[in-house]
């Protein structure tokens, strides 16, 4: 599939991006900006929003029919991820032979078993989650850099060698966007980001909830939040339909990730209520540790 376009080398002769928000737009700059591709066309339900992105560089030509799928070597979901299955319906009958689909979302188990059901067996899905966003949504805040340094998670559904070819352009793509490939199982996937993405992102909510509350209660209270809650919540300002469609694809595994949270919150909970000075001061001390082995730390 790679051609060249001039003496520059592409992997795609067409890419159709069926959702171009954040991370459909950012991708389509991407793509562009490293001449990966000759055409991007973005797929969407609002014409001026699809003006909107062709406005800003992200797509070279805009359609609102699922049947342009067809003229398309790769099609990227990048629509929230509830809306995949629908996007999967429409697209299968005018999807080539040897045509590779792929996604970005946050969940993995289900989509891959909704590309298996539906998408007929000359058709490649390899499942994709690039490990970057912004709390912020649309293609007005899409970024051509913002994966780079990123993580991006490829879940193969089967191998042979079709989809040996398939995940192999993909991981090019990846690296040529700037981010790292990390080819994963699909169930450690969304058990890892069910801990150490959608927990977060429900903790930030379930705090503004609280202090939105406290709020009401005590005016002028949100006015002392200071840098630490203001970075603890910030994610909180995030897409709800994004979050919603997430928590719904990847449930139990969010579940398991709440309720490991929920029990050390509990021993957090009688520390405080015993006056447990030592208790508290050893998580603390044992927390911190971690924390900085993670790396990036910054000053506290």
């Amino acid at each position: 599939m790679a051609r060249t376009a001039g003496n520059q080398p592409t992997l795609f002769d067409h890419v159709l991006i069926a959702g171009v928000g954040l991370l459909g737009g950012s991708l389509g700059m991407a793509l562009k900006r490293g001449r990966l591709v000759r055409r991007v066309t973005g797929l969407g339900r609002s014409a001026d929003r699809l003006r909107l992105a062709q406005r800003l560089g992200a797509i070279d030509a805009a359609t609102l029919d699922p049947a342009s799928a067809r003229e398309a070597d790769l099609v990227v979901l990048a629509a929230p991820i509830g809306a995949f299955t629908a996007l999967l319906q429409g697209m299968r009958r005018h999807l080539g032979p040897g045509t590779i689909v792929t996604d970005v979302g946050s969940a993995k188990a289900g989509v891959l078993r909704s590309a298996s059901e539906i998408l007929p067996p000359e058709v490649v899905f390899v499942g994709g989650h690039p490990m970057a966003g912004k709390e912020t949504s649309g293609v007005q805040h899409a970024d051509p850099y913002l994966f780079r340094g990123a993580r991006w998670v490829l879940t193969p559904v089967g191998r042979g060698p079709a989809e040996d070819e398939a995940l192999s352009l993909l991981v090019r793509m990846v690296e040529g966007v700037g981010a790292t490939p990390v080819i994963l199982g699909s169930e450690l996937h969304d058990r890892s980001v069910a801990a150490i993405s959608h927990l977060p992102q429900l903790v930030a909510v379930a705090l503004m909830e609280a202090a939105a509350a406290l709020e009401q209660e005590a005016p002028g209270a949100l006015g002392l939040a200071a840098g630490g809650f203001r970075e603890t919540t910030r994610i909180a300002a995030s897409d709800p339909t994004m979050w919603r469609d997430i928590c719904l694809a990847n449930g139990p595994a969010i579940l398991e990730a709440l309720a490991a949270f929920e029990k050390r919150l509990g021993a957090l909970r009688r520390a405080v209520q015993k006056a447990d000075g030592g208790a508290l001061e050893e998580t603390f001390e044992r927390v911190r540790r971690a924390r900085q082995a993670l790396g990036g730390s910054e000053r506290l």
